[in-house]
């Protein structure tokens, strides 16, 4: 048993939370059905002209090293964890 999830835009990738939850969601409803855990399979149309399917690890592969590489990211967390020992 598989499902996919559609992506169309790279506004929000899969580390969102709310996109996080929504996985959970169907994973345990599914687990519940069929007494085994679905397969993810990650739809990425943010390019239509060429679109990318990647496994649920693929795309967490991707998702993480763009926020770690991002430098507004790495300067938000900065702000954040400074502004928190405040």
């Amino acid at each position: 048993m598989w499902w996919c999830k559609n992506q169309d835009n790279r506004e929000h990738d899969i580390l969102d939370p709310t996109t996080i939850i929504s996985f959970k969601r169907y994973d345990n409803a599914v687990t519940t059905l069929v007494w085994q855990a679905p397969s993810v399979i990650n739809s990425d149309h943010s390019n239509p002209s060429s679109p990318k399917i990647r496994t649920l690890k693929e795309e967490l592969i991707v998702s993480f090293r763009s926020r770690v590489i991002d430098p507004k990211m790495v300067e938000a967390i900065k702000l954040m964890v400074t502004k928190a020992a405040v």
